[in-house]
């Protein structure tokens, strides 16, 4: 029974890791919180309908495309785990629900442009996560096997990046 709180612990402590992750890349890429009510910060309001537009005009970037799709595939995954007994669409729902708040936000907040484009790479990586985790749970032959495999993995994706953003940090 301890091996399991631990390993929740561990789950849930990745999770809020990759939530604050996603919300500083995504969301406050441009402005920090705390620059939020100043006059000297980042101002962007923008609305983009149609999809792909970027693309088809050629401004864009492959991270603005892939990396929507890598920051979100975890969201998937996690979700899978969170709500085992949910249909995918249900799951899928809930990243697309995610998504399109974090579109608002940059919206009301002013702090990027809210682009449909985004909302479907994002639902993209999303869809991916919650089929990696259907891999991992045929793999692992059980909710729990699955559960741990998530578990681990977030923990190894966690201590990761804080030696890379430490090392970043450190070098400037």
């Amino acid at each position: 029974m301890k091996k399991k709180r631990w390993l929740d612990g561990v789950l849930y402590v990745g999770f809020a890791f990759y939530i604050l992750l996603l919300l500083r890349v995504v969301v406050f890429k441009y402005v920090m919180p705390w620059g939020l009510l100043s006059e000297e910060r980042y101002f962007s309001r923008t609305v983009n309908l149609v999809p792909f537009s970027d693309v088809i005009n050629g401004n864009f970037t492959t991270l603005d495309i892939y990396g929507n799709i890598l920051i979100f595939l975890p969201l998937g995954i996690y979700f899978s785990v969170f709500f085992s007994k949910a249909k995918v669409y249900v799951n899928l729902l809930k990243v697309i629900l995610v998504s399109l708040t974090i579109e608002l936000l940059q919206y009301i907040l002013a702090i990027g442009a809210a682009d449909t484009t985004d909302i479907i790479t994002n639902t993209a990586g999303g869809l991916a996560g919650i089929g990696i985790y259907m891999g991992i749970r045929l793999i692992a032959k059980s909710e729990a096997g699955a559960r741990t495999a998530v578990t681990l993995c977030s923990m190894v994706t966690m201590m990761f990046t804080i030696i890379i953003v430490s090392l970043l940090f450190i070098a400037n």
